[in-house]
């Protein structure tokens, strides 16, 4: 009996609580009901705890007389012509990739990007479809760049996407406030939260109030790109202190992590890929502080045996660590060479080719993405600089396969399409018809065949003049007293 009594002692305690905590939760419960019916949402410049974008960040209008999106003219001083259907048709397979130049295809253009190639391998084992593959490449757009359209075009019916991104994370100059530096459990708080409309309302209500109060507006970046290369002594802009690494890899967190839970919510199948670099053929662009663009190594023709006893007190001088690399490589020593010119990548102090930290940053994203979405949304992650590295001599990555620091040759390009479609296959998102391979080598022979001398002659101009830009001798340069 007195057991019994304690028993719904205990009860009456907890349906005391439920009911007390049902009481509390009641104004929050109806609030967020009134924000649904009323249809507020919260503004998109709001969602990155890290930077703003100033203007319309909307990549594509509708053309009402040829029934069409097509890329604003506004945006095609960095993206190339590109229009989809507005009217999906009911046979499509629609494809969005998006990144940087490396998708755009630069030193050359769309025709001959990946994503042109990839196009040629879907049709190819989807006979019966209507493919529609969307080069979405802006030239130098990073990942905080990126989102706003990765959203977008998650409202225009994709059957996939396709991310590549890395490169250009270090390029803008942007700061960032003490408080931005979150924890990442901080950063997962924010974003379970989300969620909820009542957390976005008063969160946009107090980043408003603290815009109002702080003389300047929080870090707002211009609707175009601005490069620190773009300024006349480009690299005087990047330092030890000002590319803020630890900062952008947060950013760079946050950003991959908004992308792929906005491709699960949707129930879209997201492809990513870590795009390649040249680690063999590509001297640091600023091994050091005092760099210009007129310095010359410190290091030509120091002889190996000199190198290898100073190593350890070079290990944090790209300038070094590039010329010890390319000695070793020399001698036959490839797997020190390999350590130590990526060491200069890591070591560079302008950090135009993706970083270590921001290619495990990539990958870590995806693998735990798909290791929470098991049997829902697919998501598949791709190394290109593995796969590349597999392919070269000695495991490292030059020239015979990009054309500059990062840019891949057409051949490589037309790689990385293949590479696409078997991983698209294995992992069950479309068919394998049998020989497909061999149509589309000669398809892919017969595409370029149909370029003209002046194609090829505009990607060689650009190539020379990414080159000078890189060096910090941009053509055209912003005058240097410009902020």
């Amino acid at each position: 009996m007195i057991a019994l009594h304690q028993l719904l002692k205990k009860r009456m305690k907890m349906l005391f609580l439920i009911i007390t905590l049902a009481i509390a939760s009641l104004p929050v419960v109806v609030v967020e009901l009134v924000l649904i019916f009323s249809g507020w949402a919260s503004v998109d410049e709001m969602d990155d705890p890290f930077i703003g974008l100033s203007g319309d960040q909307t990549l594509f209008v509708k053309h009402e007389q040829n029934s069409v999106f097509q890329i604003r003219k506004g945006r095609q001083q960095f993206f190339r012509p590109a229009s989809f259907a507005s009217t999906k048709p009911s046979d499509g397979f629609r494809v969005f990739v998006l990144g940087g130049s490396t998708v755009q295809g630069r030193p050359w253009e769309t025709e001959t990007a990946f994503p042109q190639w990839l196009e040629i391998c879907l049709n190819a084992n989807l006979p019966n479809r209507t493919v529609e593959v969307v080069n979405c490449g802006g030239v130098s757009y990073a990942s905080y760049r990126l989102k706003p359209i990765f959203n977008e075009v998650l409202a225009y019916q994709p059957d996939l996407l396709v991310l590549c991104v890395g490169h250009n994370e270090f390029l803008e100059d942007r700061t960032y406030a003490t408080e931005k530096r979150l924890p990442d459990f901080v950063v997962g708080l924010h974003r379970f939260f989300m969620n909820s409309r009542t957390y976005q309302y008063l969160r946009t209500q107090l980043l408003e109030f603290r815009q109002h109060r702080q003389k300047e507006p929080l870090d707002q970046l211009a609707d175009s790109v601005v490069t620190r290369l773009d300024f006349e002594n480009g690299l005087n802009r990047f330092s030890t202190d000002s590319i803020q690494r630890n900062e952008v890899v947060a950013h760079f967190r946050f950003n991959i992590q908004q992308m792929i839970s906005a491709a699960a919510d949707c129930d879209v199948p997201l492809l990513v890929l870590a795009p390649p670099v040249n680690q063999k053929d590509c001297f640091p662009f600023k091994p050091s502080n005092d760099w210009d663009s007129q310095s010359v190594s410190s290091f030509v023709g120091v002889p190996l045996e000199n190198l290898e006893s100073d190593a350890n007190g070079n290990s944090h001088n790209a300038d070094f660590c590039f010329s010890y690399g390319d000695s070793l490589f020399r001698e036959g020593r490839f797997p020190e060479a390999k350590i130590q010119m990526n060491l200069a990548i890591e070591n560079d102090l302008c950090p135009l080719r993706m970083t270590k930290a921001l290619r495990e940053t990539l990958e870590l994203a995806t693998r735990r993405a798909q290791q929470r979405l098991v049997g829902k949304s697919k998501i598949v992650f791709i190394d290109l600089q593995t796969e590349l590295e597999k392919m070269s001599a000695h495991s490292l990555v030059g020239d015979e396969f990009l054309v500059d620091h990062v840019h891949p040759s057409i051949g490589t390009h037309q790689l990385i399409a293949r590479w696409i479609t078997k991983s698209l296959q294995q992992n069950k998102l479309i068919r394998t018809t049998p020989g497909w391979e061999i149509d589309v080598i000669s398809q892919f022979e017969s595409k370029v065949q149909t370029l003209d001398f002046a194609y090829f002659q505009r990607g060689k101009d650009r190539l020379a003049s990414v080159i000078k830009w890189s060096r910090g001798k941009a053509i055209r340069a912003i005058p240097e007293n410009r902020p």
